[in-house]
């Protein structure tokens, strides 16, 4: 009987002594950690970027020269020292490489090109006025001119052939430019900052632009020695176009930039320059005889390519053929047409 109470009572230790090594166990297999961050932010650029080319204007930019009684013709242009002029009764000096004279009846055209990020807003406010001496001639309010009175017609003529007669009233004529093409502007990091700005090189880009011109002419009759013409106010103004603009933009499609320097080549100046991208190559040279027949060239016989510079090597081909021409086609599909002149 005592053998089996000590049995019973070292059972009993036993079973004690597991239970609390159990509760041990587990209370060891809870374990926690803690963690924690601060987040910062890269940076944040304005997109909007507002950028502008708007022509140099000045107050004499408009000047012109009034001559209802056709003296400039009737002299051969003796007063200009040998300066040729177009037709008309009123003349604006001409620069434009679009100009046959050196005066017309119309002044070049002045262009606000949008190179902003976002579309712009363009406003051109135009008027003529008559001076205060008494011997001024009238603003004609349309191209019917008067047949006893000092009248001239002015108008401002736009890129999109719209006609403003103007008068003693600025008038404001309005015009949305689409944004820039896409790809034109970059993130860029500079300076410690990020940036969002127009790329470096955009020569192969086409923007929106405006344009705008000055036509006018005079009446033949009622002038006098001291008759005073109109003068002409043309203000440009330009900002960023707002959303509630309900405006038709008009985008430029995009035509790809040259791949070369020139499109003619003489006897005296048998060579061009290529600027095709990086890893286009030219995959053919074809002439166009003045026949209209077609040869395809031969590189390093009828031509050569050495570095950018392509060179025609056959002279007979320059002095013979002028007036004909060669197309170069890239290895990207690109075509230029080079004529060959005259020196």
């Amino acid at each position: 009987m005592r053998i089996k109470k000590v049995l019973a009572v070292g059972l009993a230790a036993t079973m004690m002594m597991g239970s609390s090594m159990v509760a041990l166990a587990a209370e060891e297999s809870t374990a926690t950690a803690t963690g924690g961050g601060t987040g910062t932010l890269e940076g944040v650029v304005d997109t909007d970027v507002f950028n502008v080319v708007l022509p140099t204007v000045s107050e004499t930019t408009f000047n012109y020269i009034a001559d209802p009684q056709g003296l400039i013709a009737k002299t051969d242009q003796a007063h200009y020292d040998g300066k040729t002029f177009g037709e008309g009764t009123i003349f604006f000096a001409n620069a434009a490489e679009d100009k046959e004279n050196d005066y017309s009846s119309s002044s070049d055209k002045l262009v606000a090109i949008n190179k902003s990020s976002k579309p712009l807003k363009l406003t051109v406010t135009a008027s003529a006025s008559v001076g205060s001496t008494g011997k001024d001639a009238k603003l004609a309010a349309s191209e019917t001119l008067s047949e006893s009175d000092a009248e001239v017609y002015l108008a401002l003529v736009d890129s999109k052939d719209e006609t403003t007669v103007l008068t003693g009233v600025g008038q404001n004529i309005e015009q949305v430019l689409g944004a820039s093409p896409e790809g034109a502007y970059e993130y860029v990091y500079d300076d410690s900052a990020y940036k969002y700005q127009l790329k470096s090189d955009v020569s192969t880009y086409k923007f929106a632009e405006y344009s705008v011109y000055i036509t006018g002419a005079a009446s033949e009759n009622g002038w006098e020695a001291a008759t005073t013409v109109p003068t002409i106010s043309v203000v440009w103004a330009a900002e960023l176009a707002g959303d509630e603009e309900e405006v038709t933009v008009e985008t430029p499609a995009q035509t790809p930039a040259a791949y070369v320097s020139a499109t003619k080549v003489t006897s005296a100046s048998p060579s061009i320059t290529l600027s095709a991208p990086q890893d286009v190559t030219v995959s053919s040279v074809v002439l166009t005889k003045k026949d209209s027949s077609t040869v395809t060239w031969v590189a390093d016989n009828q031509y050569k390519i050495e570095g950018s510079t392509f060179t025609v090597l056959i002279d007979a081909i320059l002095t013979n053929q002028v007036g004909a021409s060669f197309k170069i086609t890239f290895s990207d599909g690109h075509e230029e047409v080079i004529s060959i002149a005259a020196e």
